[in-house]
């Protein structure tokens, strides 16, 4: 099993202090809800494809954004996904 301790942690944008990326973080972050709740729609669905394309998109956005510990949640479920991993690997 993998360790999500991590997740439990508030987390904070390793280049949000940037003044050119203040602005950028907080939409960022402010459109987060919306990406939780169509995450939490495709694992209700079944729907690993629409899954995978949104965790795929939010692995590379959240390392951009300066927030590695998304990235790596996210790509712990693409590839859980990618190897057909159990319902609860992908969860």
């Amino acid at each position: 099993m993998t360790d999500t301790s991590y997740l439990s942690q508030p987390l904070y944008s390793t280049i949000g202090t940037d003044p050119d990326f203040q602005e950028l973080v907080t939409l960022f972050v402010q459109e987060m809800p919306q990406r939780i709740q169509k995450i939490l729609n495709h694992l209700h669905q079944g729907n690993l494809e629409g899954l995978h394309h949104i965790c795929h998109q939010l692995k590379g956005s959240a390392g951009g954004y300066g927030f590695p510990p998304i990235s790596l949640a996210a790509d712990q479920v693409v590839q859980a996904i990618r190897k057909h991993g159990p319902e609860e690997e992908i969860r």
